[in-house]
């Protein structure tokens, strides 16, 4: 009794294991046939080429200041050296928060419930995109909820 009890649990064991299968999905193709996907791909190249020219632009300036003041620092006060320095600090500061805004995954001082909900930059554009439309390998549309 005990062998066909064993033999009927390594059958069903067998064919559980056959039974499984996997499935891979080509998300890019999905994406692709998608014009809106294509539209805020470009949208945010155009925004984030825009974002790093303004970003580094403001690192140049900060850098063009410090040298400035390195130039003259002989010829200045120590109040003049230390506004130069508060403004070039300024720059600096305005630069990374910038930098961060832009590009950071998450928003400084959000709270971690508010960052999943709010994404930042370009994200969240083609993140509405996305949940809007959903394109299946017959080519019919469906919502997305």
């Amino acid at each position: 009794m005990r062998r066909i009890w064993f033999l009927l649990a390594f059958l069903g064991m067998t064919t559980m294991g056959m039974a499984q299968r996997l499935g891979y999905v080509d998300t890019q193709a999905i994406l692709n046939a998608i014009p809106e996907y294509k539209q805020a791909q470009a949208e945010i190249e155009r925004l984030s080429k825009r974002w790093e020219g303004e970003v580094a632009s403001l690192f140049e300036d900060a850098s063009a200041l410090q040298a400035q003041l390195d130039a003259e620092s002989v010829l200045l006060t120590p109040d003049m050296i230390a506004e130069r320095k508060a403004a070039i600090q300024t720059t600096r500061d305005t630069a990374r928060s910038r930098q961060m805004r832009y590009f950071s995954p998450r928003r400084p001082g959000a709270s971690p419930r508010s960052r999943r909900h709010q994404g930042g930059g370009p994200q969240k554009e083609i993140g509405f995109c996305l949940r809007q439309r959903l394109v299946c390998q017959c080519g019919v549309r469906q919502r997305v909820q």
